[in-house]
């Protein structure tokens, strides 16, 4: 009968320290500030992308974002969606090419690397009704000389 009682006593003093230490962990986690990323459209402080990013090109230099860069970057994006833009986490890390091209934060590009401007954006080339008609013919006459 002694053995059964210091098997009970044992076992209900484990159970009882399991509980403290359930309950002390639980306390713990609830005092932590929660981690929540502020939301941007709310006028938070958060920069948007593309004040916060730069592009790198393939040879290592760095340049500001373009309109049409910056317009894609704060698109809102499901993280399931394959057209979001990749961030890339550090300046080194190489795309799928091997290259070293692509976003990146500000803050990750070495000291030694000057950030330049961004590109002129490219006059947009409109065709005239007769320059498109034009084109078709020539097209035509070249892939079918009869």
């Amino acid at each position: 009968m002694s053995v059964a009682a210091a098997v009970a006593w044992t076992l209900a003093i484990m159970l009882f320290a399991v509980s403290v230490w359930l309950r002390r962990q639980r306390r713990r986690r609830s005092r932590r500030p929660s981690i929540v990323p502020p939301l941007r459209p709310g006028g938070s402080a958060a920069p948007k992308p593309s004040e916060a990013l730069v592009w790198i090109n393939a040879d290592g230099t760095a340049r500001e974002l373009t309109a049409a860069e910056k317009n894609y970057v704060d698109t809102e994006f499901s993280p399931f969606d394959g057209a979001r833009p990749y961030i890339k986490s550090r300046y080194a890390q190489r795309n799928g090419w091997g290259e070293l091209s692509g976003y990146v934060q500000r803050k990750e590009v070495p000291d030694g690397i000057p950030i330049g401007p961004a590109p002129p954006d490219a006059p947009v080339v409109g065709y005239t009704p007769q320059q498109a008609a034009d084109a078709i013919r020539d097209l035509i006459r070249k892939h079918h000389p009869n």
